[in-house]
């Protein structure tokens, strides 16, 4: 996983984008399912978190935006 703090950080991989992303607004472990789900399916999937703390914040797949 890779922690952006602003959009214009990932500005560069968005132009890259082929498909449409997923945008997921919190990583509780429902988001955590819905965020593994579109990913091994190959789907690209941006996080928006404010708390980094629970395990769930520091899921592998997915980019988080603070």
């Amino acid at each position: 996983m890779t922690i952006h703090r602003t959009v214009e950080e990932i500005e560069p991989k968005l132009r890259a984008l082929t498909a449409p992303p997923v945008v997921l607004v919190g990583l509780c472990p429902h988001g955590l399912g819905i965020l593994r789900t579109f990913a091994r399916r190959g789907i690209p999937v941006f996080a928006l978190e404010s708390n980094y703390d629970p395990p769930s914040a520091r899921s592998r797949p997915g980019v988080t935006l603070f």
